[in-house]
């Protein structure tokens, strides 16, 4: 008599019926066998471009052009790629597709290769692998960047190769960019590359960048976002015994500030738990604390009988268009008060970064030409319906595109998903991925034959203006009370 083990019998049944089985009320999670389930040409290719570590600190930017060079020669090899660098290590990759009317501005598909580190050991399955699991009915595949935002990248690529089987040749040239360096703030990428002359030869008219996962049947997209202020405040002040209790060392100050700073965050939670959109909430998070002196021989780590001189925090704040730069500059020099008439003593900050500008994507058809062909192909796509217009809530590329004067969408074609940008175990369903396709394909064809000409015009610094909306300090009645 042949001994079956239980898991044997799991494998089998899984065969004959389906990716999902239950064994009383547990449901089980079946990998794919990969002679079994083979799963489509755009899925393999996304697989590998998810298995290149391109994952800070050390991003294999190198390996991700090779591939990249690789894909485009084989799906779309009437493309010409060029490769400019600014900062040693950190090229832009930029694939061109010529249109039958060069006069007109062109439209720009934009994505970053790079994506933020993976705790490894919190992720059921590697962060690196891009294995393809079923779970709760649908085909998945996990893994860093699959939705932030690898995915995005090469489904512009898989559209055009689409289209191109098609016959179809776009009117406007359109120019596919996957940039570096995006999630550590985009300076030396997206940054450096907008303001290059090799970007000016581009003549972008438009422009489309990530957007963010819904969870629900609606579609983010995007036309604004939030400023980026990275805050790093010091506290210095006299060392002491740690059998001592002075009345104030460094770190007791800075505790002070961050209780300050996380008063006003609940004050913000509280507005979000209201249902106010999180594009229009002034984020506030505690980045990193950092105090003590290190010793390798001490079981904590650090020196636990001195009381430190240092103490340093770091916040990672996030302002709406919406509010003004003064008064949330007043709010952090708040933080600062130790009671309400003397500031606290020794403290000191810096900023990391802080974008002070805001340029919106109008969605007025006077002032966007763009806006008509992007919702066709929306409604193209059978989801002009399902869409949810707003204010990004974190920082994208397109910040550097829009403050060139060029509309740009903030779009990822992801729903019925939880946003897991940055989280463990990030993964993206298969179906959606292989639709999203489908969906840049008509929106690539009605932005890429759209005929109306732009006129570029200059604000009142001088800087050229292209059917975007720039938000001014001085339009008070936009701006929100904090």
């Amino acid at each position: 008599m042949v001994n079956v083990s239980p898991r044997s019998i799991v494998s089998v049944l899984a065969l004959l019926l389906g990716p999902l089985i239950y064994i009383g009320h547990e449901k089980i999670s079946i990998d794919i066998p990969s002679g079994v389930a083979p799963v489509p040409g755009p899925v393999h290719r996304l697989q590998e471009y998810l298995r290149i570590r391109t994952d800070h600190p050390n991003p294999a930017y190198e390996e991700a052009q090779t591939f990249l060079n690789e894909t485009v020669r084989s799906l779309l090899p009437n493309v010409s790629v060029s490769v400019h660098t600014y900062v040693e290590g950190k090229s832009v990759l930029v694939i061109t597709l010529p249109g039958t009317q060069p006069h007109l501005a062109s439209l720009l598909l934009n994505s970053h290769t790079d994506v933020v580190p993976s705790e490894e050991a919190k992720w059921q399955w590697p962060p690196y692998s891009a294995k393809t699991v079923f779970r709760d009915g649908e085909l998945r595949i996990y893994a860093r960047g699959s939705q932030d935002m690898k995915s995005v990248g090469l489904q512009y690529l898989e559209a055009l190769a689409e289209l191109a089987q098609k016959n179809w040749i776009p009117k406007r040239t359109i120019h596919v960019s996957f940039v570096p360096d995006e999630e550590i703030g985009g300076r030396d990428g997206m940054g450096k590359f907008v303001e290059s002359p090799e970007f000016d030869a581009l003549n972008v008219g438009v422009a489309l960048d990530e957007g963010l996962p819904r969870d629900d049947g609606k579609f983010n997209v995007y036309y604004g976002e939030r400023r980026t202020w990275w805050l790093a405040v010091k506290v210095n002040d006299n060392p002491g015994h740690g059998a001592t209790l002075p009345d104030r060392t460094a770190s007791n100050t800075l505790n002070k500030i961050i209780a300050n700073a996380l008063a006003f965050r609940e004050k913000q939670v509280k507005r979000l738990k209201q249902g106010v959109d999180p594009g229009y909430i002034i984020g506030v998070n505690l980045a990193y604390l950092k105090a003590g002196h290190p010793d390798e021989e001490m079981a904590s780590g650090f020196v636990m009988n001195v009381i430190p001189s240092v103490s340093e925090a770091g916040f990672d704040i996030r302002v709406p268009p919406t509010v003004h730069n003064t008064d949330v500059e007043q709010e952090i020099e708040s933080w600062f008060m130790c009671d309400e008439k003397e500031k606290c003593p020794g403290v000191s900050y810096d900023w990391v970064m802080k974008v002070e500008t805001d340029v919106m994507t109008s969605r007025d058809p006077s002032e966007n030409t763009f806006i008509t062909p992007f919702m066709n192909g929306m409604k193209n796509s059978g989801i002009e319906d399902q869409l949810s217009h707003g204010i990004f809530p974190a920082a994208t590329d397109s910040r550097y595109i829009r403050k060139k004067g060029i509309p740009c969408f903030g779009f990822s074609p992801i729903n019925r998903s939880p946003d897991l940008l940055h989280k463990h175990n990030e993964y993206l369903p298969v179906d959606t991925y292989m639709r999203g396709i489908r969906i840049y394909e008509n929106l690539i064809q009605e932005l890429g034959d759209h005929q109306s000409v732009s006129v570029k015009v200059e604000d009142e610094n001088g800087n050229g203006v292209l059917s975007s909306t720039p938000v001014h300090e001085s339009e008070s009645e936009e701006k929100q009370d904090l």
